[in-house]
């Protein structure tokens, strides 16, 4: 890859730059609330998995 690819274009070409690796393909659901609960339980259950680690140990930059 040239120096010319890896920087920001005006009008890039993403079919040009795009292989079959580099496609993502993005799943999601019409129904907000239940997108947003989904998101509500993951946080909550990474706050409590970090302050249970943060009051597990003596120094918080562990």
């Amino acid at each position: 890859m040239t120096i010319e690819n890896k920087w920001p274009q005006a009008s890039p070409d993403f079919y040009r730059i795009a292989s079959q690796e580099n496609v993502v393909s993005i799943k999601g659901n019409c129904d907000l609330e239940v997108e947003f609960y989904d998101y509500a339980n993951k946080f909550n259950k990474s706050a409590h998995i970090l302050t249970n680690h943060i009051l597990e140990k003596s120094q918080i930059r562990e």
